[in-house]
């Protein structure tokens, strides 16, 4: 489908979009290389298009290329300030180990969108990455609040975090909870 996608781009070269869905479907099969100069294509004719902005950040991350990623970040959450674009933010400055920053661009992604999961497990990973582990706990515990039932992947998180803090017990039996949430 990427291919057709690209070979569509030959006939319209000037819509953003085919070269956008070329390039989020490279993504999708793990093509990145090929993924980035689709992107660049669709980003080439339209710079404020923020779902190429989103795929071409992804795409960097998995290619290792943050300072391209925290550039294209800035410019996302410049154009809509909104939960998504700081989580995107956020995963950059961490992949980056910038993790006060990171730490600060999840609050704002939860100030923007406070249903959004990955936010409370991001700010909770890189709290425990900087050995702030009480402030950990309390970032997994809103997440409960706000999630029920229980959440497997905010689960997940706390259970990291009981590990951290020695508390085998507390980890295992937030573990169960995540087999018992799949099931």
């Amino acid at each position: 489908a990427a291919a057709d996608y690209k070979l569509a781009t030959t006939f319209s070269p000037k819509d953003e979009k085919l070269f956008f869905n070329a390039g989020r479907l490279y993504y999708e099969i793990k093509e990145f290389e090929k993924a980035d100069e689709m992107l660049k294509k669709s980003l080439l004719l339209n710079k404020n298009y923020l779902d190429a902005l989103e795929y071409s950040i992804y795409t960097y991350l998995n290619l290792k290329k943050f300072t391209q990623a925290l550039t294209l970040a800035e410019q996302a959450v410049e154009l809509k300030k909104s939960g998504l674009t700081y989580l995107n933010n956020a995963v950059v400055l961490d992949s980056m180990q910038l993790y006060p920053d990171a730490e600060k661009k999840y609050k704002d992604a939860k100030y923007y969108d406070s249903k959004l999961v990955m936010a409370y497990v991001g700010m909770s990973n890189c709290q425990v990455k900087q050995k702030k582990l009480d402030e950990a706990l309390k970032s997994c515990q809103m997440g409960m609040e706000k999630f029920i039932p229980a959440n497997k992947e905010i689960l997940f998180a706390r259970s990291e975090v009981y590990a951290a803090k020695g508390d085998y017990m507390a980890a295992v039996n937030d573990l169960t909870q995540v087999i018992i949430v799949d099931e």
